[in-house]
């Protein structure tokens, strides 16, 4: 009987891997991409966002855009030597995408090998001057994908550019540096997502890595450091993903890339003004999915762990005793390390991305009414989220413990400070 059972389970898992890809979304060809990785870099609770960008000034006439002011603002600048010399001439009317059209069965094959040369979809990361998403820029470049980098910081966007360029498989893929603060003004938002349209065709993939951390105490925070994350962490991912939403439906091609954080998913000491920030880009990536699905449009959630960025290092000053140590708890991982599972979970259009042992298990645990992309992944989160929970107890016991031994240690040093 035992052995009837066993040879049953596996002829069910067996048909499950046999029918889970007839519901998984077909994998996007990156060659000839163009991917938009947008967002800002900011640093310092005190930095405050730039109203104004540099005006396009030091490239030829024939290769500056069209002048258009935004409806709500000045204009955002495509930074210089963004478009290399002699390309003008056709760079905004790219070839077309050779993919099944929309009435052909309601359906574009995303699965079909382009052949060399030809264009199959264009990306654009925001937050792409550093960190995680110049780490996704490159990696969507090494596999042929055009790039739009989008952020505040003019310098680092120049020298991630060049740090990008290095990584080309061919001499037709394009850099494209666009400086805005995407969390301040959705109408400047839109206006410079439709200037890199212009110039690299319909955006295929949008990497939204804008992200600001400020660790403290919540008492001790300043109440508006909760509405600048809030800002920052969640509208710097809905103005992008607004800007492109309707041409993706439109020509139901289409992923959006939202990086969240191991914060989102488990609130922390410390956090109490990002974690919220970051939980509430999975709520907008759940009801973003379910409408967009039916337009062969699929998004994907990141969460990252503590990640080795110029963002980390600055968090790190600022974080209270607690938080430290818990974080001291897990490893902290290098950007292209993130990088690569985040453009592998995109181009499968996986809900969720995870790294590491600790990652899966947190997304286990939290998956809730999170949309699945696979039977197996159901089957997965099924199978293991008793044996995860009991591993979350002993882990969410640690956390507590440490709280207490630095409430402890707190306490005791009060009189001797006293006393001094």
């Amino acid at each position: 009987m035992l052995l009837l059972a066993a040879a049953f389970l596996v002829a069910f898992v067996l048909l499950l891997y046999m029918v889970s890809p007839l519901i998984s979304p077909k994998p996007l060809a990156l060659p000839g991409a163009h991917v938009v990785v947008s967002g800002l870099l900011l640093l310092r609770p005190d930095l405050r966002p730039a109203t104004d960008a540099r005006p396009l000034t030091a490239l030829p006439q024939a290769l500056a855009p069209r002048k258009r002011r935004p409806r709500g603002g000045s204009p955002a600048a495509l930074l210089p030597g963004t478009v290399p010399s002699g390309r003008a001439s056709g760079l905004g009317d790219p070839p077309p995408l050779h993919l099944a059209p929309p009435e052909a069965g309601g359906r574009c094959d995303w699965g079909q090998r382009q052949p060399a040369g030809s264009w199959s979809a264009r990306g654009s990361v925001t937050g792409g001057s550093s960190g995680i998403g110049k780490c996704v820029a490159i990696e969507c470049y090494k596999q042929g994908a055009f790039i739009t980098l989008v952020a505040r910081n003019e310098d680092k966007l120049l020298q991630a550019k060049k740090e990008i360029e290095k990584y080309a498989i061919n001499d037709k893929q394009v850099v494209l540096c666009i400086s805005v603060d995407v969390s301040q003004d959705y109408n400047q938002v839109e206006n410079v997502i439709k200037q890199a349209q212009e110039k690299l065709g319909p955006v295929d993939m949008l990497v939204n890595c804008a992200g600001m951390s400020v660790p403290g105490k919540f008492e001790e925070l300043e109440v508006s450091t909760f509405e600048k994350l809030m800002s920052i962490n969640y509208l710097g991912s809905v103005y992008p993903s607004r800007a492109v939403i309707t041409t993706m439906k439109e020509r139901r091609v289409g992923r959006i890339v939202f990086v969240s954080s191991q914060a989102g998913q488990l609130g922390l000491f410390g956090f109490t003004a990002y974690s919220p920030s970051k939980f509430a880009i999975r709520g907008l990536a759940e009801a973003l999915q379910m409408e967009v699905k039916p337009y062969n449009v699929y998004v994907t959630v990141a969460y990252p762990p503590d990640t080795d960025t110029p963002g980390f290092a600055e968090e790190n000053k600022m974080k209270p005793l607690e938080t430290r140590l818990i974080s001291e708890t897990t490893s902290v991982c290098k950007p292209e390390q993130v990088a690569k599972q985040i453009v592998k979970d995109a181009i499968q259009g996986n809900f969720n991305s995870s790294i590491g042992s600790d990652g899966y298990m947190l997304s286990a645990l939290t998956c809730g009414m999170a949309p699945v992309t696979s039977i197996t992944e159901g089957l997965q989160q099924v199978v293991t989220m008793g044996l995860f929970r009991t591993i979350a107890l002993f882990y969410l016991g640690s956390f507590d413990s440490i709280v207490r031994r630095c409430m402890m240690r707190s306490a005791k040093s009060e009189p001797e400070d006293k006393t001094a």
